[in-house]
């Protein structure tokens, strides 16, 4: 067995310019999407010819944007972290669906996106899972609740203040886990214990992972993110979320 605490956290919003480098922490990054629609053609140099291509997958405009916004600014917060230039980033998804850097396989990360933001989350020699969800308060959530969460969630959900917030916090909470592990275990999401405190989970949902941490924070009014780690000296109780640079020149010298 395998031990998970969840909780609640705060955040600190910080500029990106202020990051330590020599922190061996979990990093978080805010990426507001609609601020880098402008710089579009600026972002795409830094993408590989398979990246570009994958790009084209996509059938919407919106959707094709956020890959390359969301790919680009990856690319460039790992190359801050390991030093190693933009253009050498190497970004591969093993046999799990999980992305890891080619260059370092020691190097951490996950990434999450959601209407209008996205969040990334870097880190070394431990794994990570992130997920943002927008809290649309219109989502009819009672038709799947069944198939997803426990008894005890269920109940929870309906008798908390806010039952839509408390949905996606637990959606959320379960999603991250499923990231971190890189199982991609969605079968078992209804078997991943979201509510707050410690839970004993099997090695078939920690994928070995012995201490697992979650956490979940409000990045917005709208938006609420659950980051998950498995390195239990790392405190999750306060948060710094650096904010990207959106403006042409700043970016650029962020890349560089």
């Amino acid at each position: 067995m395998s031990e998970l605490f969840c909780g609640i956290s705060s955040v600190s919003h910080e500029s990106f310019t202020t990051i330590d480098d020599n922190s061996f922490e979990v990093k978080l990054f805010k990426i507001k999407l609609s601020s880098y629609h402008s710089v579009i053609k600026d972002l795409i140099k830094y993408l590989s010819r398979e990246e570009l291509t994958h790009s084209k997958r996509y059938r919407f405009q919106k959707e094709i944007n956020q890959y390359i916004i969301c790919r680009c600014l990856l690319k460039f917060i790992l190359s801050q972290h390991t030093k190693i230039p933009v253009h050498n980033i190497n970004i591969a998804i093993d046999e799990h669906k999980k992305p890891y850097l080619v260059n370092n396989r020691l190097v951490s990360f996950n990434l999450s996106h959601s209407n209008d933001y996205g969040v990334i989350a870097v880190g070394n020699k431990f794994s990570i899972g992130i997920d943002i969800e927008y809290i649309n308060h219109d989502f009819d959530f009672s038709e799947i609740l069944k198939n997803v969460y426990s008894c005890q969630e269920i109940e929870t959900i309906y008798s908390s203040k806010s039952s839509i917030y408390t949905f996606f916090k637990y959606w959320t909470r379960k999603e991250s886990i499923v990231k971190a592990t890189g199982l991609g275990i969605s079968d078992y999401l209804k078997e991943i214990p979201a509510t707050d405190g410690w839970h004993n989970i099997s090695q078939k949902i920690s994928h070995n992972l012995e201490n697992l941490k979650v956490c979940t924070f409000n990045l917005t009014e709208n938006y609420i993110v659950s980051l998950a780690v498995n390195d239990k000296k790392i405190n999750l109780e306060k948060i710094p979320i650096y904010n990207l640079p959106s403006h042409n020149k700043q970016l650029l010298a962020f890349a560089l």
